[in-house]
């Protein structure tokens, strides 16, 4: 055995240094992470809007005979949000406008000002009217957004939405309200009741549930792996209500890691306006509407979309403003019954005033 130590000593030592010659002659190959290469036209500075409308299931008679149940072909804008992203900066804002904010609406209003309340409508009717291209073109005229891509989410898709994200959410809750399961998250951003601003707050609880459903998942939306799975199942079920891309998603997802975006600098703000009855030419109606404070908005879209460096108002509580005189100003006829003033017409009213001027 003694003579055999010096031996098996020496093959030992030559294992080693054979290995150390491998190893410094032909190292290892470093695996190499795959480079996501997008192909799209989103840029690097855009603008998501994201839609929620109040579709609802009707029965419809097919040509066979057959009734089945549908959606709705027409409805209105109940939830309307604009997500700007910088990819440069690793931003996100998220800008929610009002429901029943006047604006002019291209083809279907004829106001002869800014002022002239009464011959304007509300923004929620440009969805009725023509969908997203319509409430697209208003953003445009009314506050110079441009519009890159939208989604558009009903009561179903997002029932179905979110049942795919929960088991991901951990402790996720909208103003201090703990959510626990699917029903509980659509009656709390639905309800009206619920809240003292009642459609305003029904706004501003839709962009803060966003930030917190992303700043709940993002730790594991920066996995290409779980991009790829969650993005696929979503898209699924979201259809032909988006222009936006599997690839538009990743591409976004991966560019903010990449930046070390951290979703509680998320910025949030709701269009400052003032709630007012006013008389609308177009039904001849008395309608619950919200006067737009130009100067504040102004300021709000120059902050949060524009990224200026002048810090505007959230509104995200009922933060304090100036009141212009025009506000103040009666916007109904003397005649009219303001104790039936409406909150909503009915599709067949506005159906009736779908044709353009």
């Amino acid at each position: 055995m003694r003579r055999l130590f010096p031996l098996i000593l020496l093959t030992l030592l030559l294992f080693l240094f054979s290995l150390f010659l491998i190893r410094e002659f032909f190292p290892p190959q470093k695996k190499v992470k795959e480079k996501f290469t997008y192909q799209g036209d989103l840029g690097r500075v855009f603008n998501i809007l994201v839609i929620a409308n109040d579709a609802q299931m009707i029965t419809k008679k097919m040509a066979d005979g057959r009734v089945v149940k549908v959606l709705e072909e027409k409805s209105r804008s109940d939830i309307i949000d604009i997500v700007h992203v910088n990819l440069d900066k690793g931003i996100v804002n998220m800008l929610n406008i009002p429901r029943d904010m006047l604006v002019h609406i291209p083809g279907y209003t004829k106001a002869e000002s800014d002022t002239d309340f009464c011959n304007l409508d509300k923004i929620n009717h440009s969805y009725f009217f023509g969908k997203e291209k319509l409430l697209k073109e208003v953003l445009l005229k009314n506050y110079q957004i441009t519009i890159h891509r939208y989604l558009t989410i009903n009561l179903y898709s997002f029932s179905q939405v979110f049942s795919l994200l929960f088991p991901y959410l951990k402790d996720i809750s909208l103003r201090q309200k703990t959510i626990r399961n699917v029903e509980e998250a659509r009656k709390l951003l639905r309800s009206r009741r619920l809240w003292a601003r009642d459609d305003v707050d029904r706004g501003r609880n839709s962009i803060i549930f966003m930030k917190e459903v992303w700043e709940n998942i993002w730790p594991l939306a920066k996995r290409k792996d779980f991009q790829e799975e969650i993005t696929k199942n979503v898209m699924r079920v979201i259809g032909k209500d988006t222009d936006l891309t599997n690839e538009d998603i990743i591409y976004i997802l991966e560019n903010l890691s990449e930046k070390g975006f951290d979703p509680k600098n998320i910025q949030l703000a709701t269009l400052i306006g003032y709630q007012a009855p006013v008389y609308l030419n177009r039904y001849q109606e008395v309608l619950a509407c919200y006067l737009p404070i130009y100067s504040e908005i102004k300021n709000q879209i120059a902050y949060f979309i524009f990224e200026e460096e002048k810090p505007a108002k959230s509104y995200l509580s009922d933060e304090a403003f100036s009141l212009p005189p025009y506000v103040l100003r009666n916007y109904c006829p003397q005649e009219s019954n303001l104790n039936s003033i409406k909150r909503d017409l009915t599709p067949e009213h506005l159906n009736a005033q779908t044709q353009e001027f």
